[in-house]
């Protein structure tokens, strides 16, 4: 009973913040678009197909509610090299706790590396640096059997040049798990709900995302399972999103993935990737294609 009212306290908390953000500003939504980025190799090689899979540490940013399905303690890290040499990295632990549920804490860093300054006249005065990270708290949990709820608490910070700002912000997660069918999962989830951050003298508002996903094992046995899932995205500021994923588990060791993210101005086409399982310990690999660089 403890565990129901939490949660269902912090659902009420955060549709409140959701209504009450609209109010506090209204501006442009270009920032904090380094959270649309898949976090983990998993995830990415599986297009980002993840709303109703993110059964692990790097599915936090996908739909928090999914860490409620765990009982262990969970550690994981992923570097990540994408185009225009940037990189994106991902740290996240998870501890169980018997009264609040999962507690995790993550963080990720994307650094677009030192980029020239030039004047007025195009001369080169200098260079600079800029980077977007941001600090999630999550916390999550069971409701009743089969159905599960998460929530995210997350500090951003944006620095260009001299130029820097922060902010606050949010997701709210639900996973169904249903009794007449334990091989489907059904997620949704809200993301990047909260304050506008300021940089420069320019105020700007997160995108609010709001998504949903299917994911279901067709094949689910001791030494062979197949995943298949399903997302559904729809953003403030790009075109409606639709992710497609694909795993073949054997031997609960290895792992073939595959991949697609479709929309109308996507540059992502396909994604691959591997993982090996060994000792409660894996190690994951994936490649996506860009239209735009092929």
């Amino acid at each position: 009973m403890k565990k129901f009212h939490l949660i269902i306290i912090l659902l009420i908390t955060a549709v409140i913040i959701i209504y009450a953000d609209s109010y506090i500003y209204s501006g442009t939504r270009n920032t904090g678009n380094f959270l649309k980025i898949p976090v983990g190799a998993r995830v990415e090689a599986l297009g980002g197909a993840y709303i109703a899979v993110s059964d692990d540490i790097e599915g936090i940013n996908s739909n928090p509610a999914g860490l409620a399905l765990e009982d262990r303690f969970l550690i994981g890290a992923t570097i990540g090299k994408h185009y225009l040499e940037t990189d994106y990295n991902f740290f996240g632990i998870m501890i169980p706790t018997e009264y609040i549920g999962n507690i995790s804490i993550s963080a990720v860093y994307l650094n677009y590396g030192t980029q020239e300054e030039y004047d007025e006249n195009g001369s080169l005065t200098g260079e600079f640096t800029c980077f977007d990270t941001a600090v999630t708290l999550t916390l999550s949990n069971t409701i009743f059997s089969g159905l599960y709820a998460g929530v995210n608490a997350r500090y951003i910070e944006t620095k260009l040049g001299d130029y820097s700002g922060g902010t606050f912000a949010g997701d709210i997660g639900i996973l169904w798990n249903p009794k007449f069918y334990r091989n489907m999962f059904v997620g949704a989830v809200i993301r990047n709900f909260g304050l506008s951050m300021k940089v420069d003298e320019m105020a700007n508002e997160l995108s609010l995302i709001y998504g949903v996903g299917l994911g279901i094992y067709p094949v689910k046995h001791l030494n062979h399972r197949v995943l298949l899932s399903l997302d559904y995205e729809k953003a403030e500021d790009t075109p409606d999103i639709y992710k497609l994923g694909m795993e073949y588990l054997f031997f609960n060791t290895a792992s073939l993935r595959l991949g697609m993210e479709i929309s109308e101005f996507s540059e992502k086409e396909l994604s691959y990737g591997i993982g090996l399982t060994r000792w409660n310990i894996g190690l994951n690999y994936s490649i996506t294609s860009h239209e735009s660089l092929d």
